[in-house]
């Protein structure tokens, strides 16, 4: 004879996440022949990889996708997907605080990242990095460079895909589809 049945177990229902207190991005930018959102200054798009010689150049008002990802030397990930500030221990931050601001809290061994080491700003189809003031600094190194410059604190530099970025020791390398040149 089977056993009963014991009291059903029944999962809890997901949870939504909490919905954003932040007003959605919109920016101006153009669509590619299959209908896809891209920033006008690109070649190709972002999504199918189509040529942009064939998008209409009108442009319209949309939601900005995200503009890359950081990709650590371990092989983590960040999405840029709105403003983020970047440090051991961001919780205290001000932005972060009121929301204004994504944490992102990292891991460091080698204790050269400060609480609140850097922020990444997203203007229009463009990824700024500022250095908050760290103690140990925080550098950039694009290719073609001779080597690591070291940011000027409260002084916002564009991030352009394939540039490195070092958070004290800890680097990481910015990517995006959304290349605008060859």
């Amino acid at each position: 004879q089977p056993l009963p049945v014991a009291a059903s177990i029944v999962a809890p229902a997901p949870q939504a996440a909490a919905p954003s207190t932040r007003p959605e991005p919109k920016v101006q930018g153009v669509r590619c022949s299959r209908d896809h959102f891209n920033d006008p200054r690109a070649r190709y798009c972002a999504v199918c990889g189509i040529a942009m010689h064939q998008a209409s150049f009108i442009l319209v008002e949309d939601a900005r996708p995200p503009l890359g990802v950081l990709v650590f030397s371990d092989g983590s990930y960040h999405t840029i997907a709105d403003r983020t500030v970047i440090g051991r221990d961001t919780s205290d931050d001000p932005l972060v605080r009121t929301g204004e601001a994504d944490p992102l809290s990292l891991n460091d061994p080698t204790s050269t990242l400060s609480r609140v080491h850097a922020e990444l700003r997203l203007t229009g189809w463009d990824v700024h990095i500022v250095d908050r003031g760290s103690t140990n600094g925080t550098f950039v190194w694009s290719p073609g460079q001779a080597g690591w410059e070291r940011l000027t604190p409260n002084e916002a530099r564009i991030l352009s895909p394939g540039m490195h970025v070092a958070f004290g020791r800890l680097s990481a390398t910015f990517e995006s589809s959304l290349r605008t040149g060859g």
